[in-house]
């Protein structure tokens, strides 16, 4: 479970994942994440970085996909508007906004 702006994120290993509204406790939304419960989520608002599996922003409050990349996966540290991810041959900085690698 991890707090974000106004919304919670749960993730339930091989079960579904949720957002929550951290005021009333109502569901807002519901969406598949294999191995939700592994790898803790990365905050950006009320968005959630999902690390398990492709590299998925979601929004919470509607569970709409922002963006998902294959390549990139472990504990993805976010730092300033980049995350930092390992792919199989490389260590790679990705936007945050886009998920699309900028460095490597």
């Amino acid at each position: 479970m991890v707090y974000a702006a106004t919304t919670v994120y749960i993730g339930i290993d091989d079960l579904e994942s949720f957002g929550i509204d951290a005021r009333t406790g109502r569901q807002l939304s519901k969406f598949s994440c294999k191995y939700a419960g592994t790898s803790p989520a990365v905050i950006l608002g009320d968005d959630a970085i999902l690390q398990s599996g492709p590299l998925t922003r979601v929004q919470l409050r509607t569970g709409k996909t922002v963006w998902k990349k294959e390549e990139g996966y472990g504990d993805v540290p976010l730092i300033r508007d980049r995350l930092v991810a390992m792919t199989q041959t490389d260590l790679v900085g990705r936007d945050v906004a886009s998920g699309n690698i900028v460095w490597h």
